[in-house]
């Protein structure tokens, strides 16, 4: 299993195209884990969104990942589980 470093930046978006409804929404963006974890089974990873109280959550891409040795085996067990902890 590989490690990857956790990064967590912050991004305010100000815009009166934004309805009121949504000021103070927070959505956490998660993307490029290539089927990594961020401590045992993402726990790190996962006591991170939660601190964050995101309203929603988007799954930038790069989840999983598929072995380069080309015998088309796919890398996905952190990622279902990360999925179904989430």
């Amino acid at each position: 299993m590989r490690k990857k470093p956790l990064i967590i930046t912050n991004y305010p978006i100000v815009s009166n195209k934004i309805p009121k409804a949504f000021h103070g929404f927070r959505i956490a963006v998660m993307s490029d884990l290539h089927d990594c974890c961020i401590g045992c089974e993402n726990e790190i990873l996962l006591e991170q969104v939660r601190t964050q109280s995101p309203d929603a959550i988007l799954l930038a891409g790069d989840m999983i990942t598929e072995e380069k040795m080309g015998n088309g085996r796919v890398h996905q067990e952190n990622a279902a589980h990360l999925l179904q902890e989430l």
